[in-house]
């Protein structure tokens, strides 16, 4: 029993965000390339670089799932034995942190991919852009596995014995820490949410602009440099802001295993 709940912590939350995003993909991407077919000429030539882009996006949930099968493969590849009144809030705790975190995320991401799909269909130089504000609900995944990483090597499952054996309340305490820090990776939702109500399109340059920008200095015909897009500055603001409440998470669970003298 305590396996199962341990894999739908850690694998079952990841592929659920999964899950999430691909209908998000689904549903935003493919009307607008419906739209992008009738509406531009040259769309077969286009066609394949916004495909590529759109697969990208789709395959960027997958690090929780990748994540997940790390923290779960050392269920198997441990040569320590943990006590058994202990085992359960370790593995669930890890389980927690990594399965929360990662759903989270892909909620995240969802929220941005209702803007920046349709968005990079229509005018494929935003594609980086926004591929930079996809990638700052990572964070907090990233999060989550360096929470468990250090709770597996404090415990002895990764490394080989600990110099320090934790008793039962101290397990409790990490349990506690654990669930704090899988509310508080609600944050990464925000990472996604609050970027979509920055009003206003990114400004691009294509690479045809930039050359004549280039040209025209050596010229001496322009003197001004690129202006800074200030609605993509307002929302990468937007999207670090909530990134206090994660390193609030990780710095209590952080404190939890020093305190513990795991850490």
């Amino acid at each position: 029993m305590e396996i199962i709940l341990f894999a739908i912590l850690a694998l079952g939350l990841p592929i659920v965000g999964v899950i999430i995003t691909t209908i998000a993909v689904q549903r935003y991407a493919e009307p607008a390339i419906d739209k992008f077919k009738m509406e531009d000429l040259k769309w077969e030539e286009k066609m394949p670089r916004i495909l590529t882009q759109v697969s990208i996006f789709r395959t960027m949930p997958f690090v929780g799932v990748i994540f997940g099968l790390l923290i779960f493969q050392f269920y198997f590849t441990s040569n320590y034995e943990l006590a058994g009144d202990i085992e359960t809030q370790v593995y669930y705790s890890a389980g927690m942190m990594i399965g929360f975190s990662s759903l989270f995320m892909c909620i995240s991401l969802a929220i941005i991919y209702k803007e920046a799909l349709p968005e990079i269909v229509e005018d494929s130089n935003k594609y980086s852009r926004y591929l930079v504000l996809s990638s700052m609900p990572i964070t907090g995944a990233i999060f989550g596995l360096m929470a468990s990483i250090l709770l597996f090597m404090g415990v002895g499952i990764i490394g080989g014995p600990p110099d320090e054996i934790i008793d039962v309340n101290e397990a409790n305490n990490i349990l506690n820490a654990a669930i704090i820090f899988s509310i508080l990776s609600v944050s990464s939702i925000f990472k996604g949410y609050l970027p979509t109500l920055v009003q206003g399109k990114l400004k691009t340059y294509t690479q045809n602009e930039i050359e004549k920008i280039r040209k025209a200095r050596e010229a001496g015909k322009y003197d001004q440099a690129i202006a800074p897009d200030p609605v993509f500055s307002k929302k990468m603001i937007f999207a670090v802001i909530p990134e206090a409440g994660l390193m609030v998470g990780l710095l209590i669970v952080i404190l939890t295993y020093v305190s513990i003298g795991i850490g």
